[in-house]
């Protein structure tokens, strides 16, 4: 009696488990769609019963989501494609009138404010474009094998001076040893010039503002992080500053973050690594980069 129970049991386990393996499948996918791959798509078998057709719906409005932002991100391209050059003549035909004027200590007082409108326009288009130009990045054709160490050291040497005339304490701290990472070198020195700009633009001076590398928690990720004595990032806030454009409520004149950091944002999800935001030992903010190692280097 107890050997036909035994397979009867068995059988009924499994039939049990079969289902909550599709729907650990199912919330796998989600959680990846949720952290940011608009490409993925909920699995479907061949079983046509509930589950698959709940996941076709969803893949359909998955589908139309997708198709909508791509709309929506076609249109601000072409836009800020479209309006870069007739920007570039403005600035050049008020260069000019500057120069034509410059007895006039009054409008060139104005041209100058002009101009420097102009520029910060044609700089926002400019980052929208380069953001288009990396989200739309497939290969990692550039990806190489790289040190960390006279990366930051460069960055450090780099932002000194700019620091010392800010009267600002710019520290590093690099931990040994430093595991290497894989990626790009030229945009990860991008997005880190974006991170240590932002750290040293937002602390007063007198404040502190400090890039440590050590290795992560499995010792083989290497993270990065950019602390500041400024006034940090609310807790509220810390997910939309990555947004283009994006203002801070706190009412200060320095609290928008324009494009920087969405920039910073494309390069890391082309990398595959991870941002987050903190408070650092200084009571100011803390972006720590965490750069998990590529399987591949294509």
């Amino acid at each position: 009696m107890s050997l036909t129970i035994i397979p009867g049991v068995a059988g009924w386990h499994w039939l049990r488990r079969r289902p909550l393996r599709r729907i650990r499948a199912i919330q796998a996918s989600a959680e990846s769609i949720i952290a940011g791959d608009m490409a993925g798509r909920l699995p479907v078998s061949n079983r046509r019963d509930e589950l698959d057709m709940l996941a076709v719906i969803v893949n359909a409005m998955l589908d139309r989501i997708e198709k909508l932002m791509n709309e929506v991100k076609g249109v601000c391209d072409n836009i800020a494609h479209d309006l870069r050059t007739p920007l570039t003549r403005l600035r050049a035909q008020l260069y000019r009138i500057q120069q034509q004027s410059a007895h006039d200590s009054t409008h060139a007082v104005q041209l100058a404010q002009v101009i420097s409108e102009a520029d910060t326009l044609m700089a926002r288009f400019r980052g929208l474009l380069r953001i288009s130009e990396l989200e739309d990045r497939q290969r990692r054709s550039a990806f190489v094998e790289l040190e960390l160490r006279p990366l930051l050291q460069e960055l450090h040497d780099f932002y000194l001076p700019l620091a010392e005339e800010d009267q600002i304490t710019l520290l590093l701290d690099l931990q040994d040893p430093l595991p290497t990472l894989v990626g790009d070198r030229a945009l990860l020195f991008e997005a880190l010039t974006n991170l240590l700009g932002n750290a040293i633009k937002f602390t007063p001076p007198g404040g502190i503002v400090k890039i440590s590398a050590y290795p992560g928690k499995d010792t083989a990720t290497p993270c990065i992080d950019v602390q500041d004595s400024g006034p940090g990032i609310p807790v509220a806030e810390r997910a939309a500053v990555f947004q283009r454009f994006y203002r801070s409520e706190t009412g200060n004149e320095q609290s928008g973050f324009g494009l920087g950091l969405s920039v910073v944002a494309a390069i890391v999800n082309l990398h595959g690594f991870s941002l987050q935001i903190g408070t650092s030992e200084y009571g100011g903010a803390s972006l720590v980069l965490e750069c998990r190692v590529a399987n591949t280097l294509t």
